[in-house]
């Protein structure tokens, strides 16, 4: 493994960080004590029902191997360290940690996992980190690319005129800052985060700005609160973002677009982002995107991105406007992607006056592909159908799925009932 990839591998999580449910935090944090992990820092969130600790890893695994237990456990912690050559200092703490716990407490472990980085599903070209390195080889990292990078649109997006459906419905967008838009001019909370003005130079910011307007092409009278999970190179963690998740349930939204994933070594879902995810109430739907990689080879295209692919979330795969699958939308036969729309060649309100690689310039609007975007779509029509106290957002949902999966056919072979296709929301696009 060469250095470029070790340092890409440890990109997709904080390298001095674990994240520990409540209950079980004295435990770990009596063992870290114990291994004189450096100094420790501990950040509690009760709603979330996590601690994230703070410590020196490479402290804690040579601290761990002067306990009594570190020997006597040795054959324990071989088994839970990642099957790979070069395995990562927090690695080898997460399994010395396990190892030591289950060799007192007769085989039981803690909850605990890694703060793993998130980052947006934009059309930015490449996806970059992995357990080798770059695409062509890697499964494991942080996601940013797919489908084509923002290019200045040639025609100005459309609001609807009229009829202004999703009339009193909150949508909630997880995301980048937003650009304060005249086009989504009081169409959006005023408590919104919002960019500063020198975030504008970097393509990514515009992200939650296209997600924005492409939400209220399809639900108008709805009102958008967007929230910063991401800084403005569309990076950022699972804790931070859990947290934003929590919060935008306390606060009631009825539809919640999260445009953004991780993937993981072991494909289980990171510990913050399904902890988030379960303390919603289940009145809220939530609606992600399916990631960006289905143009890789082998195995990889069907790698389950999160949260997208946890069960309480409506994960959103793309096609083009004829309804074709979009070539990097993850394979159309996945049983945890559960609708496609489309996420080719959309235009949206973006950044304004701002001139970005090289000779484009942005005058306010982009024309941009991802299935982000086809998740902001699916947001909205979730948000139009939706008509508060009467049709809860969920009942919306739950009509608009059973419509699209339309009449049962007993005679379908076993073939086709193991890999159903997923269906296609036909949307009028701006």
């Amino acid at each position: 493994m060469t250095s470029q990839s070790v340092v890409e591998q440890e990109a997709d999580y904080r390298p001095d960080e674990v994240v520990v449910a409540l209950p079980h935090e004295g435990s770990v944090l009596a063992v870290l004590h114990e291994a004189r992990g450096g100094d420790l820092h501990v950040d509690r969130d009760e709603l979330l029902g996590l601690a994230r600790i703070s410590f020196d890893a490479q402290a804690t695994v040579q601290g761990l191997s002067s306990l009594d237990d570190w020997e006597r456990a040795s054959e324990a912690r071989e088994a839970r360290l990642p099957r790979r050559e070069d395995p990562s200092e927090l690695d080898q703490a997460l399994s010395g940690l396990r190892a030591v716990l289950a060799h007192r407490w007769s085989g039981w472990t803690p909850t605990m996992g890694k703060n793993r980085l998130v980052a947006s599903v934009e059309g930015g070209g490449r996806i970059s980190g992995g357990m080798v390195g770059r695409i062509s080889g890697g499964m494991v990292g942080r996601i940013s690319g797919g489908g084509t990078a923002p290019v200045a649109a040639t025609r100005r997006a459309r609001l609807p005129q009229g009829t202004r459906p999703g009339q009193g419905v909150r949508v909630g967008v997880l995301d980048t800052g937003l650009s304060p838009h005249s086009r989504l001019a009081g169409c959006y909370a005023r408590y919104s985060d919002l960019l500063s003005p020198e975030e504008d130079a970097e393509p990514r910011a515009g992200h939650a700005t296209f997600i924005a307007g492409l939400v209220l092409s399809q639900a108008p009278g709805a009102t958008v609160e967007v929230r910063r999970a991401l800084e403005s190179d569309a990076t950022g963690d699972s804790w931070s973002a859990a947290r934003k998740i929590v919060q935008f349930g306390r606060d009631g939204v009825d539809v919640l677009n999260l445009s953004f994933l991780c993937f993981t070594e072991d494909d289980e879902p990171p510990m913050a982002l399904a902890a988030a995810i379960d303390r919603l109430d289940p009145a809220i739907v939530v609606v992600a995107a399916a990631g960006n990689h289905g143009a890789m080879e082998d195995i990889a295209q069907a790698r389950p991105a999160w949260p997208a692919a946890l069960d309480d979330v409506v994960a959103v795969g793309a096609v083009d406007a004829a309804g074709r699958h979009a070539s990097f939308s993850p394979p159309e036969n996945l049983p945890w992607i559960d609708v496609r729309a489309q996420g080719v060649d959309l235009v949206s309100t973006y950044l304004d006056e701002v001139e970005l690689g090289g000779s484009q310039q942005f005058r306010g609007f982009a024309q941009w592909s991802g299935t982000s975007f086809a998740a902001a779509l699916v947001s909205g029509a979730i948000a139009a159908a939706t008509d508060p106290g009467r049709v809860p957002a969920r009942a919306a949902w739950d009509d608009m799925r059973s419509a699209l999966a339309g009449p049962t056919h007993p005679e379908r072979t076993a073939d086709a009932a193991r890999a159903p296709l997923q269906p296609v929301m036909r949307l009028v696009v701006p």
